[in-house]
């Protein structure tokens, strides 16, 4: 394993353990963030943290890269692909100077 492959272990494993902690108190949490993701690929081309945070209100309180498993998990599930674009969170100020990926959806017009 090379240091590359290292690095993504442990940040993998961290966003997991911080989904984990924000299912914990808040149960579910990580579902309801996927299905609102899902909803989002089903009705949009594209998906940005921007789209989710109006639209999905329940905001991973301490645990903030609990964030990420959900966006993770609908990569594998094949319902978004990263479009290579990224772009600033306007709607969130915790989360401005950020850049987050423009995901492509591959739900859209498809059903």
């Amino acid at each position: 394993m090379d240091l590359v492959e290292m690095a993504e272990r442990l940040r993998d494993g961290g966003m997991k353990m911080a989904a984990e902690a924000q299912d914990a108190e808040n149960h579910g949490w990580s579902d309801r963030a996927y299905i609102a993701i899902k909803a989002l690929a089903l009705t949009q081309a594209t998906l940005h943290i921007d789209d989710l945070l109006r639209t999905f209100k329940e905001r991973p309180v301490g645990h903030p890269n609990a964030a990420a498993t959900p966006w993770r998990r609908a990569i594998k599930e094949h319902l978004i692909i990263h479009s290579g674009r990224v772009k600033k969170c306007e709607s969130d100020p915790l989360k401005r100077g950020h850049g987050y990926p423009i995901y492509l959806s591959l739900l859209y017009r498809r059903t």
